[in-house]
């Protein structure tokens, strides 16, 4: 559920988009995180196939999507192993991020849940491009979008 995109500077950000469940939920499946990372590396995609190239706007995305794809590996078995390394006792390492960064294995499954969700969001961004160019132009227009008008515009982009 969206709730806000805003081309307006907010808390060091250039621009957001505030998202939400529909309800109110406690646990997260992976399928759920892997949602999460392909809606952080949206911006980036964008601006790739807009630009050629991403801008440091995505610095906080990224930041984002490598600490879910991190907790994914590393607490919630995403990897090819049952074992936590949120257990592991790694000096230096004080988080997960951390210990799943400097384990080798670990690292090439984030690495390669992170390509995975840029690569589905790539394509979903080539198959909605008129969506992507009618709210780009809507936030030109208005500087800020609220969910139901985001709605508004993805449907009728969509019925075109």
């Amino acid at each position: 559920e969206i709730r806000i995109a805003t081309i307006l500077r907010r808390s060091g950000a250039l621009g957001l988009v505030s998202h939400a469940d529909a309800e109110e939920r406690h646990l997260k499946t992976p399928s759920d995180g892997a949602d999460l990372i392909a809606i952080a590396l949206a911006g980036r995609a964008a601006e790739l196939q807009e630009y050629g190239e991403a801008s440091s706007g995505i610095a906080g995305d990224l930041q984002y999507a490598t600490t879910v794809a991190s907790q994914l590996v590393g607490q919630m078995g995403a990897s090819d192993t049952l074992i936590s390394l949120e257990a592991a006792m790694i000096p230096g390492a004080g988080n997960i991020v951390a210990k799943v960064l400097t384990d080798e294995v670990s690292r090439a499954k984030v690495e390669a849940i992170l390509e995975s969700a840029a690569d589905r969001v790539a394509c979903m961004l080539l198959e909605h491009r008129a969506a992507l160019i009618a709210l780009a132009d809507a936030l030109c227009a208005e500087d800020e979008l609220h969910g139901d008008r985001i709605a508004e515009i993805v449907t009728a982009t969509l019925a075109a």
